[in-house]
């Protein structure tokens, strides 16, 4: 499970690319949360932070995404335009 302080290394970096810039496009699953997903699209990133175990990405119309990554959940940067390797974590192929 991601303690802590992976947890901040991970909003750190995500806070980097994102923090004053707006949402393009937004993807939730399961289907139940689809439809906030566009409630984000074109808000601009003002924090990410953490609290404990949680992510928290703030946005500038008072939202705030709620990410906890529960045993294998994580957040990974990547270059626009390149899927990130979901499954080399593990080695599950």
């Amino acid at each position: 499970m991601p303690e802590g302080p992976e947890v901040r290394r991970e909003a750190d970096a995500i806070g980097r690319v994102l923090i004053g810039k707006k949402l393009t496009e937004s993807f939730f699953e399961p289907a139940h949360l689809k439809r906030f997903a566009r409630r984000l699209v074109g808000q601009q990133v003002v924090e990410v932070t953490t609290r404990r175990k949680a992510l928290l990405i703030f946005f500038q119309n008072g939202r705030v995404l709620y990410s906890h990554n529960q045993l294998y959940g994580r957040w990974v940067v990547v270059p626009k335009g390149k899927a990130p390797n979901t499954k080399e974590r593990f080695g599950w192929r």
